[in-house]
């Protein structure tokens, strides 16, 4: 039985709790977060040990695995503290860092203390999406020529609304994309060069986001395009779609959850329930534990996840120039 603490316990936070408590072989027994009233009310849903930071908890426990699910900006201190305690594993919820050298300074301190480290971009896993990438991959569209992307909802608000601080979310582009620039190079092979534009660059020095927009054109060494729509301005609802083009066929995939005037779910005695997508977190996590068990490569290696941070990096580079980024 393997011991898990989770980092940050926001929405994505919640999510990996929940599917830990219903995973066979890892028992959920702690949960880290600054928020007091946050980590409290999961801590006393779930029967778990609550703490501040991750100091503290490691001055009474030590856990076998460290989920990392707290803000982008916040994973390097994180990890790299994490780093000096003998934990089995360490999995952190993509973005792998804020910035491309922070990715590459968590991968090659792990890989000096030998500790095994994952990194899950999620889009891999909704069925969907992994539907496609099989389908593409056996030739169901034939040669892959045009696709186009696009993931949308309103600006995100949380406890301290970090996400609308450009410099700590690197705001759509970074924060809501780098998934998707993930699967598809999982799809397409590497890619050649990165143009984009974006809302982010009409943005003050510390101005908050009121909204973020961004279009990114990727060209793979393979001769696909990509058309990639990311928007932190539909007030509609979440929406995500895909359409992929060959010379053999056509796969489209729309999805749309219209917005919600509830801002949490709560049972019929009021207390605020455990959101859930199993579909997505389940097959993740068992994936990153089927590897740690096996020695085998998970579906996305650390290396992908540091060159997901590489294309986001260049898109956010060309927002800011007006010039196309060659990798």
């Amino acid at each position: 039985m393997r011991t898990v603490a989770i980092a940050g316990i926001g929405k994505t936070g919640r999510r990996h709790a929940y599917t830990y408590t219903k995973i066979q072989g890892c028992e959920l027994i702690a949960v880290v977060d600054p928020n007091e009233k946050s980590r409290q009310e999961i801590a006393s849903m779930l029967h778990l040990k609550a703490y501040e930071d991750t100091e503290s908890m490691l001055k009474e426990i030590q856990p076998d695995i460290l989920d990392i699910c707290t803000p982008t900006h916040t994973h390097a201190q994180v990890a790299l503290h994490a780093v000096r305690y003998p934990f089995k594993a360490i999995f952190i919820e993509g973005p792998f860092a804020r910035t491309l050298s922070e990715s590459k300074k968590i991968a090659i301190d792990f890989a000096d203390a030998k500790i095994p480290l994952y990194v899950g971009h999620p889009t891999r896993y909704f069925p969907s999406y992994a539907t496609a990438y099989g389908q593409v991959k056996n030739g169901a569209v034939g040669q892959s020529a045009v696709v186009r992307t696009s993931r949308s909802g309103p600006t995100p608000h949380s406890t301290d609304d970090w996400q609308c601080d450009y410099s700590l979310s690197g705001g759509v582009t970074l924060d809501l994309l780098t998934s998707e620039f993930d699967w598809l190079r999982w799809c397409f092979g590497e890619v050649k060069s990165v143009y984009a534009k974006g809302l982010s660059t009409g943005l003050a020095e510390e101005q908050p986001m009121k909204m973020d927009y961004t279009l990114v054109t990727l060209k793979f060494k393979s001769g696909v395009l990509a058309h990639v729509e990311g928007s932190w301005a539909d007030p509609s609802g979440y929406g995500m779609s895909f359409e992929i083009a060959g010379d053999k066929g056509l796969l489209e995939y729309n999805f749309n959850l219209p917005a919600s005037p509830a801002a949490e779910i709560r049972d019929e005695s009021g207390k605020r329930v455990l959101l859930t997508d199993e579909n997505v977190y389940t097959p993740m996590i068992n994936d990153f534990l089927r590897s740690l068990d096996s020695g085998d490569p998970p579906c996305c290696t650390v290396s992908d996840a540091i060159e997901a941070i590489r294309i986001s990096e260049a898109a956010l580079e060309s927002i800011k120039t007006g010039n196309p980024i060659t990798l």
